[in-house]
Parts: C-alpha cells; structure tokens; sequence
C-alpha cells in the first residue's frame, strides 16, 4: 500500500508559501532572540567590569531582556502559525497519513 498525494493545486501552493515564510520569519527572530541574550548575558557585563562601558549600561540589561521575549514571543508565534497552516495542508495533500 502506497501513500498517494493528491494533485497540487496553485491554491495549496499559496499555502505552503506560507508555511515556508512562517518559518523564514521564526528562524530569523529566534536569531535576533539569541543575539540579543548573548548582548544582554555576557557583552554587557563583560565590558561593563572591564570598564569599557560605563556602569550606567547594566541598567539598560532590563529593558533589553524585555525586548528579547517579545522577539521569543515573536518566534514562537510564527512557528505554531507555520506549523497549522503545514498541518491543514498536508492533512489535504495527503488524505491518508502512516504512522
């Protein structure tokens, strides 16, 4: 027995653009997620007690953690609306899943 995909239409490939741009916009705020930890966890403490910034900049860490979970926020909301609209047309593509 053989999983046989349906036709697909000009309709399902709108979809599955979609599902690609979802993802094209998760891995890049999951990306601005991470810079933005790695600047706020180690770039900033780092030079701070190096004194190559002044310690007025440990107080913008706050504001900027804030930043990064409205980004993970962000990824997380372009994920699970990629991973619907994938599921939805998958479930369509193909009619008959194997597990």
């Amino acid at each position: 027995m053989e999983i046989d995909p349906l036709y697909i239409t000009r309709e399902y490939w709108v979809q599955l653009n979609i599902v690609v741009d979802n993802f094209c916009f998760f891995v890049l705020f999951m990306v601005l997620f991470a810079l933005n930890m790695v600047l706020t966890h180690n770039v900033i403490p780092s030079h701070v007690k190096a004194h190559e910034l002044p310690p007025v900049f440990t107080k913008l860490r706050i504001p900027i953690y804030g930043f990064g979970f409205v980004l993970l926020g962000a990824a997380a909301y372009f994920f699970i609306r990629s991973l619907t609209v994938a599921i939805d047309v998958l479930n369509i593509i193909y009619p008959d899943w194997w597990i």
